[in-house]
């Protein structure tokens, strides 16, 4: 096994470097998890609750209605909706790297607007601003670690991203409820600043130094994150790569026009869309209002704990796993199971708004009629169901939600970015994941602003049913439609949406000749140092043989 361990990575390189790049660029998907979960800990302090009139820093500030809130709550979206195409401009210009560095800046100044807000326009510039850069964060960490990191663990590393997301929402849970919401947005200034601290330390891809003809940065930032001495064939294969895509060129229109490119754009949209319309944004914001709502014997603070570390390990799981098992068996038991689980919470939101203090009114179940049957989706209906039978089942709601942040952080979590990535030829790479990516965060904005209200309309268990019968949508479509990406080269995806089979460029002569030269001179080198270690290792042996001589007289 050592053996096999050495003799691999002498061929492939080491792991860690790629591993280390790959964790300074989710920095930002980490600080990308704060903005996300930063309604828990705020919503007690700025809100207007219900009861007294105020909120807790109503000294300090104008407390927020409740459509104020969840306004406020779900404008973080619409900064990340925006900034897919100012990435456009930025990648091609200065690199994923500095692209991330530069957007530090309106991370830090979001949430410096974020601690002194007293009004809400400062509280919705601050959301907006912090958004902008996560967005730009969730776009250019996979972008970059697919740039620097080996085939063979490119999956993983892109779903790194989403497991840093867990990590950050899980950081501001534990949080809640032991510092105000003030203390908890000082502290977020901190990762953003990390990250730039962090890449500013790294070399930039080597794809993008190749695109701008300077090899030598290019083999310096490969052999950084391979760690081996033969890098020059990789290197040729990188510039054959970015000749045949500037060959090809960019799509624009192409992209809505044209069925290779239409087909796993539509595709793509799609998963886009049922992974925010599974609620999971809505769930992440709100979970300690959820479980509140729920009235669980379990203490919701410690509940959304839970939640939190259940996101963690489940998106560890997927970066262990899904280098191994197919993108499409992922989906599919991930869907499967969100179904499921918001199908279980709907039944028990169901039970508990159908239920009877009084164990003497309660109605048997024979005597419901045709009307409240509909109603118990929409609106408390005659009481059937006895409180003890409720109280009996108050785990249900922390299961329920463990199984569905499991099961999403499993597959509709972290894959729809894979395979953003995956589905598209390297033309339309750039323009669709822009696109598709603008279409997630304005599919959150929408889920996180109106399920509310929608939920005030007809009843918690109509949002849960309803989510539950989306993501059963989305598990059929994955079934039916979405293709399997795993080891397929961009080549064979141009072939299964129709593209042709033309095959790509091989590296140019004058490429060729700098490898053989490269291999040449290295060869040259090692064969100096063999003639310098013979001449040592003679030398030596001369020693030790006047050395034992010596001894003997």
């Amino acid at each position: 096994l050592i053996h096999f361990y050495k003799s691999e990575m002498a061929d492939t390189g080491k792991l860690w470097p790629q591993i280390f790049g790959a964790s300074g660029a989710t920095m930002g998907a980490f600080s990308l998890g704060t903005i996300i979960a930063w309604s828990n800990d705020a919503h007690s302090y700025i809100e207007v609750n219900d009861d007294s009139g105020s909120c807790l820093d109503s000294d300090h500030l104008s407390c927020l209605s409740h459509s104020e809130f969840r306004q406020v709550s779900a404008l973080f979206n619409i900064g990340a909706a925006i900034v897919p195409f100012l990435t456009i401009l930025l990648f091609p210009m200065i690199g994923k790297k500095w692209t991330m560095i530069l957007l530090v800046i309106p991370n830090v100044v979001g949430w410096v607007l974020i601690l002194f807000s007293t009004k809400v326009w400062m509280f919705s510039l601050g959301r907006v601003l912090t958004g902008f850069s996560g967005g730009a964060f969730a776009i250019a960490a996979p972008a970059f670690s697919n740039e620097i990191a080996e085939q063979r663990i490119r999956g993983a590393l892109g779903t790194m991203m989403q497991l840093m997301i867990c990590l950050g929402i899980l950081f501001m849970l534990l949080l809640a409820d032991k510092v105000n919401w003030q203390i908890a947005s000082g502290v977020c200034i901190a990762f953003p600043a990390l990250l730039g601290i962090w890449l500013f330390f790294l070399p930039r891809s080597p794809v993008f130094l190749v695109q701008k003809g300077d090899y030598d940065e290019a083999r310096r930032s490969l052999r950084f994150y391979r760690k081996k001495k033969d890098i020059e064939t990789e290197l040729a294969e990188i510039q054959a790569e970015v000749e045949e895509q500037n060959k090809v060129g960019m799509v624009s229109v192409q992209l809505v026009t044209k069925g290779v490119y239409l087909k796993p754009f539509l595709i793509s949209m799609s998963l886009m869309a049922f992974q925010q319309l599974s609620g999971v944004n809505f769930v992440n914001g709100f979970v300690k209002d959820i479980f509140e709502s729920a009235g669980s014997t379990i203490d919701p603070y410690v509940s959304a704990l839970i939640i939190g570390v259940i996101q963690v390990v489940s998106t560890l799981v997927a970066v262990l796993i899904v280098d191994r098992f197919g993108r499409k068996l992922l989906l599919i038991v991930s869907g499967g199971l969100m179904c499921i689980s918001h199908l279980l919470l709907g039944i028990f939101f169901l039970l508990k708004n159908t239920q009877d203090e009084d164990p003497a009114t309660t109605v048997a179940p024979t005597t419901i009629s045709t009307t409240s049957t509909v109603q118990l989706f929409f609106e408390k209906p005659e009481a059937y169901v006895s409180q003890e039978t409720v109280e009996s089942i108050g785990w249900l709601p922390l299961v329920s939600l463990m199984l569905f942040m499991g099961a999403f952080n499993l597959g509709f979590g972290p894959l729809p970015w894979v395979m953003n990535v995956e589905l598209f030829a390297s033309e339309a790479r750039v323009p669709a994941a822009a696109i598709c990516g603008s279409f997630n965060w304005l599919v959150s904005y929408i889920v996180m602003l109106f399920t509310g209200d929608i939920k005030d309309g007809t009843s918690d268990q109509f949002c849960y049913f309803m989510f539950s019968a989306i993501c059963l949508l989305g598990t059929l479509f994955v079934q039916i439609i979405t293709p399997e990406t795993k080891g397929k080269t961009e080549e064979e995806m141009r072939r299964y949406f129709g593209g042709g089979t033309s095959a790509p460029t091989p590296p140019t002569q004058p490429v060729m000749d700098h490898v053989a030269e490269r291999k040449e001179s290295d060869a040259g080198k090692e064969s100096d140092e063999v003639s310098v270690e013979s001449v040592q290792s003679e030398s030596s042996e001369e020693e030790a043989v006047k050395h034992t001589e010596h001894v003997n007289e």
